[in-house]
């Protein structure tokens, strides 16, 4: 399924500021869940979004681990697919 770009409608975007916190190779929930209230506070629907600002928060180690899914990432569901790993 294609999703809708970030266009409200008039055409505008506006975008807000997401700020995740520092991934915890331990705890991986942690930024999952706290990325979700970012997300639901900025209106961020989309998965690829979602999923270049997740994937722009790990570190090399976690983002070596999931190379394959950054380089080429599913075409649907991204960020769903990276946050099943």
């Amino acid at each position: 399924m294609q999703e809708a770009p970030d266009i409200p409608q008039g055409g505008h975007i506006y975008r807000a500021a997401v700020h995740l916190p520092r991934f915890w190779p331990d705890r991986p929930g942690i930024l999952f869940a706290q990325a979700e209230a970012q997300f639901i506070l900025a209106a961020v629907t989309r998965e690829k979004t979602k999923f270049n600002y997740v994937t722009s928060q790990l570190e090399y180690r976690q983002a070596a681990e999931v190379e394959d899914i950054i380089i080429t990432p599913p075409t649907e569901e991204p960020y769903t697919t990276l946050k099943e790993i």
